[in-house]
């Protein structure tokens, strides 16, 4: 890390964790003890990340860089000035016609501020936290897909355990033996699933108990996770009743889509299952056999990506002058329906 600009000031990782922890947050926002007790004389810590370029203060200006663009314009009409540009337009076009009285009138909201020395820190800091969590997850996919259960959480602890602040308010993450304890009470939990209405081997049941030890334990995004562990070669779910209960629905999911409404049925069961017997009541229930745990709002957002991508796809292969190289930005001229969309489409026309 980069030293300060004085001998005795070091920006060592701790004050580097502290910047990352310090932006976007309000200053009267209660500061996490654990965050504290990494430091001495945690205010004198701030006092120096002022004084060596990382902090500044809030001159009644932070409240913009927390505002979205639309509201962005409604202060600028507030304050009779022009709302057309991006958010870093805006921002600077108000802070240059206003005064802090005037801004403080707004929103009296003051936020701890990076200066672009702390704003670079953080980026690094940003890139760097992104790859080891990424080489973790690696790890950890790695250790699951070879059944290696155990072995993939006792991973995990040891990364955890060397964080200034660990994730998971009360775990012990260097013991060994809880850590261990806590990945077979996982396993034993999800062993209890009911995969028998699949027709499926074994071997794809397995693959779907990793699934969710590997998503409940680390991911915890059940779309990402599968597409971890599934792939167009490999054998496709076979659950006669889900095929019934989308054909009914007049839809035809993809295979990612199909695991996860038959996994995330599961989950919803247990829960309603957890909860009934904990607050004995019937009010929480499973869903009976044949009904899955999916909206019909969902469904219907299903339909409309899936036709966006099929014509994202067909106008993207006839070289069009200005079209778009990614479906988010084809999705947002087609929802406004705009000029440039009307133009792509009537190639076709």
């Amino acid at each position: 890390m980069k030293n300060g600009m004085f001998s005795n000031f070091v920006l060592d990782e701790k004050k580097v964790f502290l910047l990352h922890y310090l932006r976007h947050r309000k200053i009267n926002w209660a500061t996490d003890t654990r965050i504290k007790n990494l430091f001495e004389d945690y205010e004198k810590v701030i006092s120096d990340l002022k004084e060596h370029g990382y902090l500044r203060d809030d001159d009644h200006f932070g409240f913009l860089e927390e505002m979205g663009v639309a509201d962005l314009k409604i202060v600028s009409k507030r304050f009779n000035l022009p709302s057309s540009g991006c958010k870093k337009e805006l921002i600077e076009r108000i802070i240059n016609n206003t005064t802090p009285e005037q801004r403080a009138n707004v929103c009296t909201d003051q936020y701890f501020i990076l200066t672009s020395s702390g704003l670079e820190i953080d980026k690094e800091y940003i890139q760097n936290r992104k790859m080891q969590n990424a080489n973790l997850k690696e790890t950890f996919l790695q250790e699951v897909k070879s059944g290696n259960y155990v072995r993939a959480a006792l991973e995990r602890a040891d990364a955890y355990s060397q964080m200034l602040v660990p994730l998971g308010i009360g775990v012990d993450w260097s013991n060994n033996e809880e850590i261990q304890n806590h990945s077979k009470s996982e396993q034993k939990r999800l062993k209890n699933y009911d995969f028998s209405d699949l027709n499926n081997s074994d071997a794809y049941k397995e693959i779907l108990f990793q699934i969710l030890y590997y998503d409940d334990e680390i991911e915890h995004n059940l779309f990402t996770s599968i597409s971890k562990f599934i792939n167009s070669e490999g054998e496709r779910i076979n659950c006669p009743d889900m095929e019934f209960f989308f054909k009914e629905k007049n839809y035809m999911p993809t295979e990612t889509e199909k695991i996860f409404v038959y996994l995330d049925t599961k989950r919803f069961n247990e829960f309603q299952l957890g909860m009934q017997k904990t607050l004995k009541s019937e009010k929480y229930r499973p869903l009976p056999k044949g009904e899955f745990h999916i909206s019909d709002q969902t469904i219907d957002f299903w339909k409309k990506c899936k036709e966006d991508c099929e014509e994202f796809e067909r106008l993207s292969c006839l070289g069009i002058k200005g079209f778009p190289k990614t479906l988010q930005t084809f999705q947002k001229h087609k929802e406004k329906n705009d000029e440039k969309y009307q133009s792509w489409i009537s190639v076709t026309s």
